[in-house]
């Protein structure tokens, strides 16, 4: 199948689902191609996501999941059993970070259904006939309240959209639709302070901080969101808590 008959495809796919849950008029078209929460329900399998082939420089896997010794995620992050996530579909393909990139889901949200059903849902769609990616794309969600939950692990790559190479960017990825809603402050503190460790973790330059419509033809992460990557708000908020 070629690209262009793929976007076709991911397009119609996504504009339908929007269409069955009442949101189409809300979101532009571009970005209902990149994310947006299904309907349907994966099986609730708490799993340990397999990684293909070793990491060229992360750490070792730790028993949960997540990264272990120095790569183990942060306190504050809510683990993948938690929103009891199924496991992958596919082996993830291993990178080494380079970059952190925002997104939004690109549908609004206000709570309902609750965060770890959204996140299951969004999971669903990702891993489902539509997209057919490894897992759910990101990895790390922002609920309303700045609450911050795991995805994918930060050492493997993240499926935002067909639009661009991801490899190497570390998806942070806000619920809502960022077009028509507004970042709280516990939201932009929960991206500034993950940004930050990340940025730490891995050695990245204090200005890695984008946004998806950086690198594709997109509305994500949302004119609202965008503004704090756009006129660096957030690199400003890294670089001072890295001081």
């Amino acid at each position: 199948m070629d690209a262009d008959l793929r976007r076709r495809r991911l397009l119609r796919s996504s504009a339908a689902l929007l269409a069955a849950v009442g949101l189409v008029g809300q979101v532009p078209e571009v970005a209902l191609a990149q994310s947006a929460e299904p309907t349907a329900t994966p099986s609730l399998i708490p799993a340990t996501p397999p990684v293909l082939g070793p990491s060229a420089s992360g750490p070792e896997r730790g028993p949960r999941g997540v990264l272990g010794g120095e790569g183990e995620l942060p306190a504050w992050v809510k683990p993948r059993e938690t929103w009891a996530a199924a496991g992958p579909v596919q082996a993830y393909v291993p990178h080494t970070p380079t970059h952190v990139s925002v997104h939004h889901t690109g549908a609004p949200w206000n709570g309902r259904p609750s965060t770890e059903q959204a996140l299951r849902n969004i999971q669903a769609f990702h891993i489902g006939p539509e997209r057919e990616w490894e897992d759910i794309a990101y990895h790390f969600l922002v609920d309303l309240e700045g609450g911050i939950w795991a995805g994918r692990p930060p050492t493997v790559r993240g499926n935002p959209s067909v639009y661009y190479n991801s490899m190497g960017y570390v998806l942070i990825c806000l619920l809502g639709d960022y077009n028509v809603q507004e970042p709280s402050e516990a939201q932009i503190a929960a991206v500034t302070n993950t940004a930050a460790w990340l940025i730490r973790r891995f050695n990245l330059p204090t200005d890695a901080i984008t946004g998806h419509r950086d690198h594709a033809p997109t509305s994500c992460p949302g004119t609202n969101l965008y503004r704090l990557v756009q006129e660096q708000s957030l690199s400003r908020g890294v670089q001072a808590l890295l001081k």
